[in-house]
C-alpha cells in the first residue's frame, strides 16, 4: 500500500480503509450464451444479413410492383423536351443550375405519379 506524508509529517494511507460494517459489493455481469468460436457468430450474422438482402430484393423488385422503366418512357420524354427548351434560354451558370434543378424535380414528380398509379 502506498503512503504519503501530510504537512504535519505523519504518514497517511493513499486510500482510507473500508469500515467493517459496510456490505461487500458483488459484481454482477451480463451472462450471455457463449458461442464455441467466432465462426459461429459469423455464420449467424451472415445468415441474418443474407435474409435481409433477399427480403429487400423481393420488396423492391420492379417486375412485381407492375411498374417498369417502359411505363415511364412518355413522362421522361416530356421532361426531357421541357429541359431541352429551357436549356436553350439559359445565359449563364446560375440559370443552368435552376434549369437542372427543375429537370430533376420533373423526373421525381413523374416517378411519384407512376408509383401512386401502380400502388
Amino acid at each position: 500500500m502506498s503512503t504519503y506524508e501530510a504537512s504535519n509529517a505523519t504518514p497517511v494511507s493513499a486510500s482510507p480503509p473500508a469500515p467493517d460494517h459496510a456490505p461487500q459489493l458483488k459484481a454482477k455481469g451480463l451472462r450471455l450464451a457463449k458461442l464455441r468460436s467466432a465462426n459461429g457468430a459469423r455464420l449467424i450474422l451472415g445468415s441474418v444479413l443474407g435474409l435481409l438482402l433477399i427480403i429487400t430484393w423481393i420488396v423492391n423488385n420492379p417486375a412485381l410492383s407492375g411498374s417498369g422503366p417502359s411505363d415511364w418512357k412518355s413522362e421522361l420524354c416530356a421532361a426531357d423536351l421541357k429541359n431541352t427548351m429551357n436549356n436553350g434560354e439559359t445565359k449563364g451558370a446560375p440559370q443552368q443550375t435552376v434549369v437542372d434543378g427543375r429537370y430533376a424535380n420533373d423526373i421525381a414528380e413523374r416517378a411519384r405519379i407512376n408509383r401512386r398509379a401502380t400502388a
